[in-house]
């Protein structure tokens, strides 16, 4: 009976874990996050770095084995990299019925690792948030930038992680609609 009490007990605690409930395994339990690593996949393309707040059209060369990055993050090649999540598009139908044309952009995975945001038409036409290292916090966000530097249309919107010679994408299931 008592082993039967502990073994419940023990279920209980890893479900608790495993749903973010808890955090005694983990140093911080994620945000809200509407999207998931569902669609990710592994990807040899890389991609590229800016310091502006805005969409371009550059590529970014790859991490090196051992960095220092923002918040003293060191990354490490043996790291695993997880898939990037988070609202990776705040409004995906900006200037739409008097929503401001401002978006704001988070970009979850592994701490120390790069990400990106990529705006694909179906033309296309691409262009990208400029790459940014994951802090300590495991995220890293681009605040209000001007979704009417992207053309009228749809815009497939996808993550892209990258972390020394590992390459990681998520696609946002919903896409970005530009008037």
């Amino acid at each position: 009976m008592v082993a039967a009490v502990v073994v419940l007990l023990v279920s209980i605690f890893a479900i608790l874990e495993l749903t973010n409930v808890t955090n005694f395994f983990r140093s911080k339990v994620p945000a809200v996050i509407p999207i998931t690593p569902t669609s990710a996949t592994d990807d040899s393309s890389s991609s590229s770095s800016s310091a502006q707040n805005n969409p371009s059209k550059t590529s970014a060369p790859k991490d090196k084995e051992t960095t220092t990055s923002p918040g003293n993050v060191s990354t490490n090649s043996n790291l695993p990299l997880d898939p990037p999540y988070g609202q990776f598009v705040s409004n995906h139908a900006p200037g739409s019925g008097g929503s401001p044309t401002t978006v704001d952009s988070v970009c979850s995975t592994t701490p120390g690792a790069k990400c990106y945001i990529k705006f694909t038409k179906s033309d296309g036409t691409t262009s990208q948030l400029p790459s940014q290292t994951i802090g300590s916090d495991g995220s890293t966000r681009w605040s209000s930038w001007d979704s009417n530097i992207l053309s009228s249309g749809s815009w497939t919107v996808t993550a892209v992680a990258t972390l020394a010679e590992q390459t990681k994408t998520t696609q946002d299931p919903t896409p970005l609609i530009i008037k």
